[in-house]
């Protein structure tokens, strides 16, 4: 007897499941932060895609440059070599540049967060090992026995909602005293209970619109059937990402993708006592921070207050021109000035 030939959305289901948790092993030079570089994240995929035959192709919907800013809207092809079986998905991108590099750019920011979003792709910090395990420890959904057989996909949608654990708010602004559940945990737990229950969640269309700092996004979600896609059904969905660069539609994304799992399979939280109790503590000492921690501070903040750290206002303040030559006594007096215009009283 021959196998049965698996659907297109059961093949997209197995890489997710098979995608480990990637390193974010880019940084930023002059913010700091870290990020996933899209090599990294093509090479985690691209064997995957050649073996069960799956074609990827990235198509340019519409794009436009003003000032220094390149924006493109992106449309993603996934199409089954075999049977000819297709699933398209949209992204945004977007690219601060001086010279002829924004497309490109732009571009590849689009693709990479198109495959982020098909796969579920969970990162990490370089230091932390343990995700991993962590992933393996978040319970796998239930089928009870009143749903055994065949189930309709609001059913597999239930079984999944039933079967996640409470979500630790581990993300702490220690600015303004409130902890939050970040991203990368809500993921991890989503992707754990809807590839256990087969369900494909893609993101077939995506609108921008961009005003000074701020990104708006409005996106369309899909949750099928990985093994009929006619089951499906679409969640419109609305975000915002502030950003003096060109990273507000990424941000808008995650933030977009988290409520809508949030609220879609009604996903618990509660406090991790170990951050509740450094957000009553208020804010630490800005002696205390690690460089890194000071210059994320100091960016959150300035997009925060829609500011600009220019060369003038830095030797007006006596600082050095160019972040490469700050000092930590730099960066501590820095932090203390933008904490000082946003409001918030440094401790003593």
């Amino acid at each position: 007897m021959s196998r049965r030939t698996r659907t297109l959305g059961q093949k997209l289901l197995e890489m997710t499941s098979e995608i480990p948790p990637l390193p974010k092993t880019g940084v930023n030079p002059d913010s700091g932060y870290s990020y996933l570089e899209e090599e990294k994240l093509i090479r985690a995929i691209r064997d995957s895609l050649i073996a069960k035959g799956i074609l990827f192709l990235t198509s340019v919907r519409s794009a436009k440059r003003e000032g220094l800013m390149t924006e493109v809207e992106t449309s993603h092809l996934f199409q089954d070599a075999k049977t000819g079986e297709r699933r398209v998905v949209r992204s945004i991108g977007q690219a601060l540049n001086t010279s002829d590099a924004g497309a490109p750019i732009a571009i590849t920011a689009a693709r990479k967060q198109a495959l982020r979003r098909a796969f579920l792709v969970v990162t990490r910090e370089p230091q932390h090992s343990d995700v991993q395990a962590s992933l393996e420890q978040i319970p796998s959904a239930p089928v009870s026995k009143r749903r055994r057989g065949v189930r309709t996909l609001a059913q597999k949608i239930l079984d999944a909602s039933a079967a996640l654990s409470p979500v630790l708010k581990t993300g702490l602004n220690d600015e303004q005293g409130f902890t939050y559940v970040e991203s990368e945990e809500v993921l991890a737990h989503a992707r754990k209970v809807l590839v256990d229950q087969g369900i494909l969640l893609l993101t077939p269309s995506v609108k921008t619109k961009r005003e000074g700092t701020m990104t708006e996004v409005w996106t369309r979600y899909s949750f099928s059937d990985a093994s009929n896609r006619k089951k499906s059904f679409g969640i419109r969905w609305y975000d915002q990402g502030r950003d003096q660069g060109d990273k507000g539609a990424a941000k808008a994304l995650t933030s977009a993708e988290k409520h809508m799992l949030l609220s879609t399979l009604l996903i618990p939280t509660q406090e991790d006592p170990e951050k509740q109790a450094l957000a009553e503590a208020g804010p630490p000492r800005s002696e205390t921070l690690s460089r890194e921690s000071k210059l994320r501070r100091i960016d959150d903040l300035v997009r925060g207050l829609d500011m600009n750290i220019d060369r003038d206002f830095l030797e007006q303040h006596n600082l050095p021109t160019t972040f490469d030559k700050f000092s930590d006594e730099d960066l501590t007096k820095l932090l203390k000035l933008v904490r000082s215009m946003a409001g918030i009283k440094s401790p003593e």
